[in-house]
Protein backbone atom coordinates (compact mmCIF):
# COMPACT_ATOMS: atom_id res chain seq x y z
CA UNK A 1 0.00 0.00 0.00
CA UNK A 2 1.72 3.20 -1.19
CA UNK A 3 0.07 5.58 1.26
CA UNK A 4 -0.12 5.15 5.01
CA UNK A 5 -2.49 7.21 7.15
CA UNK A 6 -1.38 8.09 10.66
CA UNK A 7 -2.70 10.32 13.42
CA UNK A 8 -0.72 13.31 14.60
CA UNK A 9 -1.45 15.07 17.88
CA UNK A 10 -1.11 18.82 17.35
CA UNK A 11 -2.27 21.28 19.98
CA UNK A 12 -4.56 18.64 21.44
CA UNK A 13 -6.29 17.95 18.12
CA UNK A 14 -5.80 14.69 16.27
CA UNK A 15 -5.12 15.18 12.57
CA UNK A 16 -4.62 12.69 9.77
CA UNK A 17 -1.41 12.96 7.82
CA UNK A 18 -0.43 11.10 4.65
CA UNK A 19 2.94 9.36 4.67
CA UNK A 20 3.99 8.88 1.06
CA UNK A 21 6.01 6.09 -0.49
CA UNK A 22 9.51 6.88 -1.74
CA UNK A 23 8.42 8.03 -5.21
CA UNK A 24 5.33 10.00 -4.15
CA UNK A 25 4.95 13.60 -3.00
CA UNK A 26 2.20 16.01 -1.98
CA UNK A 27 -0.04 16.39 1.07
CA UNK A 28 -2.22 13.59 -0.33
CA UNK A 29 0.67 11.81 -2.08
CA UNK A 30 -0.94 12.92 -5.34
CA UNK A 31 2.31 13.37 -7.28
CA UNK A 32 4.39 10.53 -8.70
CA UNK A 33 8.06 11.12 -9.42
CA UNK A 34 10.67 13.53 -8.12
CA UNK A 35 10.21 17.27 -8.83
CA UNK A 36 12.27 18.94 -11.55
CA UNK A 37 15.78 19.87 -10.41
CA UNK A 38 15.77 23.35 -11.95
CA UNK A 39 13.14 25.76 -13.28
CA UNK A 40 13.57 28.82 -15.46
CA UNK A 41 11.34 31.06 -17.54
CA UNK A 42 10.02 29.98 -20.92
CA UNK A 43 11.90 32.17 -23.42
CA UNK A 44 8.70 32.67 -25.40
CA UNK A 45 7.60 34.83 -22.46
CA UNK A 46 9.33 37.29 -20.14
CA UNK A 47 11.40 36.73 -16.99
CA UNK A 48 10.18 38.06 -13.68
CA UNK A 49 10.09 41.84 -13.87
CA UNK A 50 13.39 43.24 -12.69
CA UNK A 51 15.14 39.91 -13.11
CA UNK A 52 17.19 40.79 -16.17
CA UNK A 53 20.64 41.11 -14.63
CA UNK A 54 22.75 42.66 -17.37
CA UNK A 55 26.03 41.27 -16.12
CA UNK A 56 25.86 38.28 -13.79
CA UNK A 57 29.49 38.64 -12.68
CA UNK A 58 29.35 42.33 -11.92
CA UNK A 59 25.77 42.07 -10.70
CA UNK A 60 24.50 45.02 -12.71
CA UNK A 61 20.73 45.10 -12.72
CA UNK A 62 17.85 44.85 -10.30
CA UNK A 63 15.34 42.57 -8.76
CA UNK A 64 14.66 38.87 -8.95
CA UNK A 65 16.20 35.97 -10.74
CA UNK A 66 14.14 33.69 -12.96
CA UNK A 67 16.28 30.55 -12.61
CA UNK A 68 15.81 28.45 -9.48
CA UNK A 69 17.33 25.20 -8.26
CA UNK A 70 15.47 22.57 -6.26
CA UNK A 71 16.58 22.70 -2.61
CA UNK A 72 17.64 19.36 -1.22
CA UNK A 73 18.22 18.35 2.37
CA UNK A 74 21.32 16.65 3.70
CA UNK A 75 19.68 13.23 3.21
CA UNK A 76 19.24 13.93 -0.51
CA UNK A 77 15.47 14.35 -0.31
CA UNK A 78 13.83 17.44 -1.85
CA UNK A 79 12.78 20.19 0.53
CA UNK A 80 8.99 20.54 0.63
CA UNK A 81 6.51 23.10 1.91
CA UNK A 82 2.88 22.00 2.13
CA UNK A 83 3.89 18.93 0.13
CA UNK A 84 5.35 20.94 -2.76
CA UNK A 85 8.92 21.54 -3.84
CA UNK A 86 10.99 24.50 -2.63
CA UNK A 87 13.34 26.26 -5.04
CA UNK A 88 15.98 28.92 -4.52
CA UNK A 89 18.51 31.06 -6.33
CA UNK A 90 21.42 31.73 -3.98
CA UNK A 91 23.52 34.63 -5.20
CA UNK A 92 27.28 33.85 -5.39
CA UNK A 93 29.98 35.83 -3.64
CA UNK A 94 30.94 37.69 -6.84
CA UNK A 95 27.44 39.12 -7.18
CA UNK A 96 26.32 42.43 -5.69
CA UNK A 97 23.35 40.59 -4.10
CA UNK A 98 25.65 38.15 -2.32
CA UNK A 99 24.06 37.19 1.00
CA UNK A 100 20.56 37.02 -0.45
CA UNK A 101 18.52 34.18 -1.89
CA UNK A 102 15.35 34.42 -3.96
CA UNK A 103 13.04 31.56 -3.04
CA UNK A 104 9.94 29.96 -4.52
CA UNK A 105 7.76 28.00 -2.13
CA UNK A 106 4.12 27.12 -1.56
CA UNK A 107 1.98 28.98 0.95
CA UNK A 108 -0.62 26.22 0.79
CA UNK A 109 -2.75 27.58 -2.05
CA UNK A 110 -0.25 29.29 -4.36
CA UNK A 111 3.44 29.53 -5.02
CA UNK A 112 5.13 32.74 -3.92
CA UNK A 113 8.49 34.34 -4.74
CA UNK A 114 10.25 36.21 -1.95
CA UNK A 115 13.77 37.30 -0.94
CA UNK A 116 15.54 35.77 2.04
CA UNK A 117 18.38 37.52 3.88
CA UNK A 118 21.10 34.99 4.64
CA UNK A 119 23.98 37.06 5.97
CA UNK A 120 22.50 37.99 9.35
CA UNK A 121 21.37 34.49 10.25
CA UNK A 122 22.96 31.19 11.09
CA UNK A 123 21.97 30.09 7.57
CA UNK A 124 25.24 31.23 6.06
CA UNK A 125 28.07 29.35 7.81
CA UNK A 126 29.83 28.34 4.58
CA UNK A 127 29.15 27.54 0.95
CA UNK A 128 29.07 23.77 1.45
CA UNK A 129 26.10 23.66 3.84
CA UNK A 130 24.03 26.71 2.88
CA UNK A 131 21.64 24.75 0.67
CA UNK A 132 20.92 22.24 3.43
CA UNK A 133 20.54 24.97 6.06
CA UNK A 134 18.23 27.02 3.84
CA UNK A 135 16.15 23.94 3.00
CA UNK A 136 15.70 23.14 6.70
CA UNK A 137 14.89 26.77 7.54
CA UNK A 138 12.23 27.12 4.83
CA UNK A 139 10.61 23.76 5.60
CA UNK A 140 10.01 24.91 9.19
CA UNK A 141 9.14 28.50 8.35
CA UNK A 142 5.59 29.52 9.29
CA UNK A 143 4.97 31.85 6.36
CA UNK A 144 2.04 33.70 7.89
CA UNK A 145 3.95 34.82 11.00
CA UNK A 146 7.69 34.48 10.38
CA UNK A 147 8.14 37.29 7.89
CA UNK A 148 10.51 40.05 8.91
CA UNK A 149 14.27 40.23 9.22
CA UNK A 150 15.09 36.98 7.42
CA UNK A 151 12.14 36.25 5.12
CA UNK A 152 10.67 39.33 3.46
CA UNK A 153 7.24 40.07 2.07
CA UNK A 154 6.63 38.06 -1.12
CA UNK A 155 6.73 39.95 -4.40
CA UNK A 156 5.14 37.54 -6.89
CA UNK A 157 2.29 35.04 -6.54
CA UNK A 158 1.20 32.22 -8.84
CA UNK A 159 -2.19 31.05 -9.99
CA UNK A 160 -3.93 28.66 -7.54
CA UNK A 161 -2.54 25.15 -6.94
CA UNK A 162 -5.37 23.80 -4.78
CA UNK A 163 -5.27 20.08 -4.05
CA UNK A 164 -7.68 18.12 -6.22
CA UNK A 165 -7.82 20.70 -9.01
CA UNK A 166 -6.33 20.51 -12.49
CA UNK A 167 -3.75 23.19 -11.61
CA UNK A 168 -2.38 21.38 -8.54
CA UNK A 169 1.38 21.18 -9.11
CA UNK A 170 4.42 19.73 -7.35
CA UNK A 171 6.62 22.44 -8.88
CA UNK A 172 5.91 26.00 -10.12
CA UNK A 173 5.94 24.89 -13.77
CA UNK A 174 3.23 26.04 -16.18
CA UNK A 175 1.54 28.48 -13.79
CA UNK A 176 0.66 32.11 -14.42
CA UNK A 177 2.13 34.83 -12.20
CA UNK A 178 1.17 38.25 -10.88
CA UNK A 179 2.80 40.89 -8.77
CA UNK A 180 1.29 40.87 -5.29
CA UNK A 181 -1.09 43.78 -4.80
CA UNK A 182 0.70 46.10 -2.30
CA UNK A 183 -2.60 47.79 -1.40
CA UNK A 184 -4.09 44.62 0.06
CA UNK A 185 -3.45 43.50 3.63
CA UNK A 186 -3.06 39.89 2.48
CA UNK A 187 0.34 39.26 0.94
CA UNK A 188 -1.02 36.70 -1.54
CA UNK A 189 -3.58 38.86 -3.35
CA UNK A 190 -2.69 38.95 -7.08
CA UNK A 191 -2.18 42.39 -8.58
CA UNK A 192 -0.72 43.22 -11.99
CA UNK A 193 -0.37 40.03 -14.11
CA UNK A 194 3.04 39.12 -15.52
CA UNK A 195 3.99 37.59 -18.84
CA UNK A 196 6.06 34.92 -17.11
CA UNK A 197 5.79 31.13 -17.36
CA UNK A 198 8.28 28.81 -15.67
CA UNK A 199 9.32 25.50 -17.25
CA UNK A 200 11.43 22.57 -16.13
CA UNK A 201 14.89 23.55 -17.37
CA UNK A 202 16.44 20.08 -17.28
CA UNK A 203 16.30 17.41 -19.94
CA UNK A 204 16.40 13.68 -19.25
CA UNK A 205 16.54 12.43 -22.83
CA UNK A 206 16.59 13.93 -26.30
CA UNK A 207 12.80 13.65 -26.58
CA UNK A 208 12.43 16.28 -23.83
CA UNK A 209 14.25 18.92 -25.94
CA UNK A 210 12.14 20.87 -28.41
CA UNK A 211 12.69 21.30 -32.14
CA UNK A 212 15.35 18.65 -32.78
CA UNK A 213 17.49 19.72 -29.82
CA UNK A 214 19.64 17.02 -28.22
CA UNK A 215 20.07 16.37 -24.50
CA UNK A 216 23.51 16.41 -22.91
CA UNK A 217 23.10 13.66 -20.33
CA UNK A 218 26.05 14.88 -18.26
CA UNK A 219 24.70 18.42 -17.75
CA UNK A 220 20.96 17.73 -18.32
CA UNK A 221 20.88 20.66 -20.73
CA UNK A 222 19.63 20.81 -24.31
CA UNK A 223 21.92 21.57 -27.22
CA UNK A 224 19.77 23.55 -29.63
CA UNK A 225 20.01 23.60 -33.39
CA UNK A 226 20.62 26.91 -35.13
CA UNK A 227 17.68 29.28 -34.86
CA UNK A 228 16.45 28.07 -31.48
CA UNK A 229 17.16 29.17 -27.91
CA UNK A 230 16.07 28.60 -24.33
CA UNK A 231 16.88 25.84 -21.87
CA UNK A 232 14.64 23.42 -23.74
CA UNK A 233 15.13 25.02 -27.19
CA UNK A 234 11.59 26.25 -26.77
CA UNK A 235 11.96 29.54 -28.64
CA UNK A 236 12.53 29.98 -32.35
CA UNK A 237 14.76 32.95 -33.18
CA UNK A 238 13.10 35.51 -35.44
CA UNK A 239 10.50 33.17 -36.95
CA UNK A 240 9.26 36.08 -39.11
CA UNK A 241 12.35 37.92 -40.45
Amino acid sequence: MPIVMKLLAMEGVKKKNCVCSKSQYGVNCQFDGKPCGMVDYDHNFNPFFGAQVINQTAGIGDGFNSQYTLLQKSDGKPALKYGRAIYAHIYPNNHRLFGRADVILSNGRRYIVAPANLTDTNLYPNATTIQFDLANYLEHLYIWDDRGKYFSRPIFVSSPIDVGTSTDSLSPVGLTWSRIDPKKHSFITPGVPLSTILICAQCFDTDSCNDAGTCNNETSTCNCISGHEGHMCEKEDNPFP
